[in-house]
């Protein structure tokens, strides 16, 4: 049973929150992400100080995340769902903390920038609980090689699991975005980044 986790609301400043046009993040998951990915940075933070599980990562209680919805934000708003991890990493498909989380967005009229390398976002259940005027989607991909993907990031779907995502999400009619994030320049050349195949991507 993985552990509740309480930290999960946090101030953006700087260039993040600057730039992004948010000011606010909210991980409905945290101390740990099942995609596991080499390069992540809140990985690296945490795991030397023992905070970091891969395997049960903690979940934010959907009971304090009401209260924080109520009196911190207000409607037309933007906040960042997931920064230190994924809001749609594999556990979400049974703890359903950032689906809960969207329906308490919706009702308060919150927009919600989702950053994510899981297709489960555009699975059907996501599509119709997503408000497409609140929710902003952005779908990363780091390699459009699935041999290095598997191997960098393993509990992620493969890039062309998420480019499919990208391409329904629009099709659906959302505000949706391919992100190549984290830029990797290693991941670039030598035929790991296929650029004919992202300009081909059906997305705005």
């Amino acid at each position: 049973m993985p552990q509740v986790f309480n930290s999960f609301f946090n101030s953006v400043e700087g260039n993040e929150g600057d730039l992004c046009k948010y000011p606010v993040r909210l991980d409905t998951y945290g101390c740990g992400c099942q995609h596991n990915c080499g390069y992540c940075y809140a990985r690296s933070l945490l795991a030397f100080r023992g905070m970091w599980n891969a395997q049960s990562p903690a979940k934010a209680s959907p009971s304090e995340i009401r209260k924080v919805v109520a009196r911190k934000l207000r409607p037309g708003q933007v906040v960042r769902l997931g920064g230190m991890t994924d809001c749609f990493q594999p556990m979400e498909r049974s703890a359903k903390v950032t689906y809960r989380t969207i329906q308490m967005l919706n009702a308060r009229r919150v927009h919600y920038l989702i950053v994510t390398k899981n297709d489960l976002v555009a699975t059907d259940p996501y599509l119709e609980v997503m408000d497409r005027d609140l929710a902003h989607v952005q779908v990363s991909i780091t390699t459009t090689d699935a041999d290095l993907s598997r191997r960098v990031e393993p509990g992620a779907p493969v890039p062309e699991q998420r480019i499919a995502a990208a391409e329904r999400l629009q099709a659906e009619g959302f505000d949706v975005a391919l992100r190549l994030s984290p830029y990797i320049p290693e991941f670039v050349g030598m035929g790991k980044l296929d650029v004919p195949m992202l300009n081909a991507v059906k997305c705005d």
